[in-house]
């Protein structure tokens, strides 16, 4: 299934990271002696992995992005964004809030029912995703603060961080739900030829 597989492989591997984070925080919190120091070690391995994958995972992830909407306009699905901006729109500040989850919520009614898909709505697990992503984001930058100047017996950061670990990797599982729906419905509508497709611009997992 092409690049849909590929942002599938790297987001379990980030998923899988952000728990193993997770638990070593909680590690280091609760564990004394020896412990600490191998929760500690552990925590920083996997901090640079959960990193490198993120960033991996953003480029692969918007290229998904582009190809999804690419191949709704392939139809003459009209809907509301253009490939570019389904892109864009995860880069550009404040904006960033709001708008992925309106291209999220597109791709998904408009690969589920393209006919009438202005009539439907997206469903909870879209509201979900969102939330829990905002929400671990948000808790993610507040343990920075705490976390650029820490000390030995401060626990504030930790107190941030593994909430916002947790909410991003179940947001992950969520991401992960939806892009899979959008990728095989998407992949019966070329198959189907709905709209005479045509077959160049048929997405990658469509072979």
């Amino acid at each position: 299934m092409g690049l849909w597989c590929a942002v599938e492989v790297v987001g379990w591997l980030y998923i899988a990271a952000t728990a193993a984070a997770t638990m070593a925080l909680l590690a280091m919190l609760f564990a004394n002696g020896e412990a600490v120091m191998i929760a500690a070690t552990a925590a920083i391995i996997t901090g640079n992995l959960i990193i490198a994958l993120y960033v991996i995972g953003v480029v692969l992830t918007l290229t998904w992005y582009y190809q999804s909407t690419r191949n709704l306009h392939a139809m003459r699905v009209k809907v509301g964004y253009s490939p570019l901006w389904a892109m864009l729109w995860f880069l550009i500040p404040i904006a960033s809030l709001w708008k992925p989850y309106g291209v999220t919520a597109e791709l998904w009614t408009a690969s589920s029912n393209p006919d009438e898909w202005r009539k439907n709505r997206e469903p909870s697990l879209l509201r979900w995703w969102w939330g829990l992503f905002l929400v671990g984001a948000v808790l993610s930058k507040v343990a920075d603060l705490f976390l650029k100047n820490p000390s030995p017996d401060d626990v504030t950061g930790s107190a941030f961080l593994i909430p916002g670990l947790a909410c991003m990797a179940v947001s992950g599982v969520l991401f992960v739900r939806i892009g899979r729906r959008i990728s095989l419905r998407q992949r019966d509508l070329v198959r189907s030829n709905y709209r005479c497709a045509p077959a160049e611009n048929a997405p990658s997992w469509a072979d």
